[in-house]
């Protein structure tokens, strides 16, 4: 009869909102997609390496600058374009009491 043996791994006892620190080991190719995964976030190795896992395993997608730069610049254009038709819609109301 087989015997499949399961490494038991501690339970973290941190608290949800702390961080804890865990070291992995990665080989030189794995290493350097991590650099060039970084480079291209413009990040540190560490943050792109954090970025992946809470990605993956949180599912908490998380945005580069220039996601988050696009994305401020949409919220902008959207809240310019709602002046603008609040505007309009001011302007209509006006011309409308007047006749």
């Amino acid at each position: 009869m087989q015997r499949h043996h399961t490494r038991a791994y501690k339970k973290s006892h941190a608290k949800p909102d702390k961080a804890v620190k865990q070291r992995i080991s990665l080989r030189a190719d794995e290493i350097e997609a991590l650099d060039r995964y970084a480079r291209e976030l413009g990040v540190k190795r560490h943050d792109a390496l954090v970025r992946i896992v809470r990605d993956f395993v949180a599912n908490e997608p998380q945005f580069s600058k220039k996601e988050l730069e696009a994305l401020q610049q949409s919220n902008k254009s959207m809240t310019d374009c709602a002046l603008s038709l609040s505007e309009m819609g001011r302007k209509i109301n006006s011309l409308a009491k007047d006749k």
